[in-house]
């Protein structure tokens, strides 16, 4: 708790996504950091030393990367309330959604093929305002509860309206 009586969004406890999460970002970042560097490594070698800059500096996003993302990962998670759920994203901006159940249109649950690699889903929150929500990383089965669990929140809601 903050001095004021305020509630931080870092004292308030929210469910963490899955792990599995930074290892399929990593991955997901791998391809165009190493094509990149190959493409930089190869114009060196037959055009100018001087675009083994170039490897560098893909060597050094990998690096930024390599940090960044496992931060990010673990300052992810949401938080089911009373009204609405909250989603917290990010580290350098970080960003709280705060989706009351009664305004939800939709929930999907989303997986591409990494995310099926790593056994893992998103779960979407559609509304009708500009800004959807998303809780990415959750274990398959998590994310078909969480989408279930809102489904039957937003229409006990509505009944109420």
């Amino acid at each position: 708790m903050a001095s004021s009586g305020r509630v931080l969004m870092s004292d308030v406890p929210f469910t963490p996504v899955d792990p599995a999460l930074t290892k399929a970002r990593l991955l997901a970042w791998l391809p165009p950091i190493l094509v990149g560097a190959l493409a930089c490594a190869v114009a060196a070698w037959m055009v100018s030393a001087w675009l083994w800059i170039g490897v560098v500096a893909f060597a050094a996003l990998a690096a930024w990367a390599g940090w960044l993302i496992p931060r990010q990962v673990a300052n992810t998670g949401y938080r089911l309330t009373e009204t609405d759920l909250i989603v917290r994203r990010g580290v350098m901006w970080c960003t709280v959604h705060s989706v009351p159940y009664g305004r939800l249109q939709y929930v999907d649950v989303e997986q591409g093929p990494l995310m099926k690699h790593f056994a893992i889903a998103s779960v979407t929150l559609n509304t009708a305002a500009l800004h959807d929500a998303k809780v990415p990383g959750l274990a398959e089965d998590h994310a078909r509860e969480l989408r279930d669990h809102l489904i039957a929140r937003g229409d006990a809601d509505l009944m109420g309206i």
